[in-house]
């Protein structure tokens, strides 16, 4: 029978992909087919315009809320 130390390493080397996947998650809003502050059309899996200012203005408008 197997004992803990056997088992660790096959445990970790099966949580691993998964583990790494969640840690790469896009902070703030998901992509919806709209530019978030703006909501003009975009591109399939852009959130923001290829400008920063478009994000910063989401980012501050919901500091203050």
């Amino acid at each position: 029978m197997a004992d803990i130390v056997d088992i660790a390493p096959n445990r970790a080397a099966r949580e691993a992909p998964c583990l790494l996947a969640a840690s790469h998650r896009p902070a703030g809003p998901l992509a919806n087919g709209k530019y978030h502050h703006c909501d003009e059309p975009v591109e399939p899996g852009m959130r923001w315009h290829p400008r920063v200012e478009c994000r910063d203005s989401w980012h501050k408008k919901q500091g203050r809320r």
